[in-house]
């Protein structure tokens, strides 16, 4: 993009503004999210020979701050910034949704653009296509006086109406990842309520414990016969069963918690220890086995450990209801990690069930498809959604044994 250097070829003359269509699109339209505000304020800058460009959204409405989504000056990008709308020149354009101008003595009029030492301002605004509403703008600031009339200006409005577009795509999927994080919290809720008698069970073991070495401890000092090693050994086994509720409830917490995911290097056994260990009770309440085939000396994956807890149990839980009326001696859910290539680890869920048959094969993931009677056929859509989200892949195996297998590839962390 040399050729967009000052906005005017060497003649003096201004390129042909489908000329310079052409050279926008061919340098924005590759590029999405953040690679597209970069390249749309660099450029423009470049054609309309400006310092300074960078464009906003609105972080609230009706409107006070905005966010820089990226900031072009001259040279390089700068770190962008949220700032108060209030006494600056895009004030105007924000709140009055038209194109403002000032063509001069920018600093004396706002004083918090001396920084800059900046002389004009023009600022165009971003509106959004369903009601109009004013969601962000370009802005362009430079030391000399801008040109009144251009033809960059034409195509920065052009490109104002596609950074608008390319905002509300943004917009629309974060609303769609927060909209899973709540299906994903609920269906943690509900996995973890359909073991809530287990789990109270599993917690009243310790604080009983820590009940009865007290009363001990009591019992002991009262009639005057408290040795000294009796009394430490009782103490030490209060320390004990506290710490076990405690990492109970904090296990459970966290498993609960509203949280955006966090995507980064984590021990794949390690996921599937604590999830095995979350589902220990319930599986004991069911009679059921929980079997762990774990390799040694995987890497680590890329992904967000509750989540991988999250579909490690739905699993698990969907296991031990299918064998809710197998024979005891049949009641064994498999989970085993295995490397599957360079990228990939894999967790595979093995119950030993009556399997899948050939609608429920074919049906498996779509929302409100279930094989349960009071089951809101929502777990398995979650994971499956979870799974690639982080890049990672979620399906049923065919014809490898009894019952179900549903194997959680994820990949392998690059740090």
């Amino acid at each position: 993009m040399a050729e967009l250097g000052t906005g005017h070829t060497e003649s003096g003359s201004m390129p042909r503004g489908e000329e310079l269509l052409r050279l926008m699109v061919e340098a924005t339209s590759p590029t999405t999210g953040e690679e597209f505000f970069h390249a749309l304020v660099r450029n423009l800058a470049r054609i309309i020979g400006v310092k300074y460009a960078f464009i906003t959204e609105c972080l609230d409405q009706p409107p006070t701050r905005l966010r820089m989504l990226a900031f072009w000056a001259g040279d390089g990008f700068r770190d962008p910034r949220e700032y108060e709308l209030r006494a600056t020149p895009c004030e105007a354009v924000i709140n009055e949704a038209r194109e403002c101008h000032y063509p001069a003595r920018v600093s004396e009029l706002f004083p918090k653009e001396q920084a800059l030492g900046v002389d004009s301002y023009r600022g165009i605004p971003i509106l959004g296509s369903r009601d109009h509403r004013v969601i962000g703008h370009l802005a362009f600031l430079d030391p000399r006086r801008m040109p009144e009339h251009d033809i960059g200006w034409a195509l920065a409005r052009v490109f104002a109406v596609r950074a608008g577009a390319e905002l509300e795509r943004l917009h629309a999927e974060e609303r769609a990842r927060s909209h899973l994080e709540q299906l994903a919290r609920l269906s943690r809720a509900t996995a973890l309520g359909a073991m809530g008698a287990a789990l109270a069970h599993e917690l009243n073991q310790p604080l009983s414990s820590l009940a009865n070495y007290a009363r001990a401890c009591r019992r002991m000092l009262a009639d005057g016969r408290a040795d000294s090693t009796d009394v430490r050994e009782a103490l030490e086994r209060i320390a004990v069963n506290a710490e076990r509720a405690g990492a109970i409830v904090r296990n459970l917490r966290e498993f609960l918690a509203r949280r955006a995911p966090e995507r980064r290097a984590v021990a794949v056994n390690d996921a599937v220890r604590d999830a095995a260990r979350i589902a220990a009770p319930g599986a004991r309440e069911a009679r059921v086995r929980l079997r762990l085939m774990l390799e040694e000396g995987l890497p680590p994956v890329l992904a967000d450990g509750v989540q991988v807890q999250q579909v490690v149990l739905n699993l698990v839980a969907n296991g031990m209801d299918a064998m809710r009326d197998a024979a005891p001696s049949r009641r064994e859910i498999a989970i085993t990690t295995a490397r599957r290539d360079a990228a990939t680890i894999a967790i595979t869920v093995r119950d030993q069930g009556p399997g899948l048959n050939e609608e429920a094969r074919r049906r498996l993931f779509e929302p409100f498809f279930t094989t349960k009677k009071s089951g809101l056929g929502m777990g398995l859509c979650i994971c499956k959604s979870i799974a690639e989200a982080g890049g990672g892949r979620l399906e049923a195996l065919e014809g490898e044994g009894p019952g179900a297998a549903f194997c959680l590839a994820l990949p392998v962390f690059h740090g």
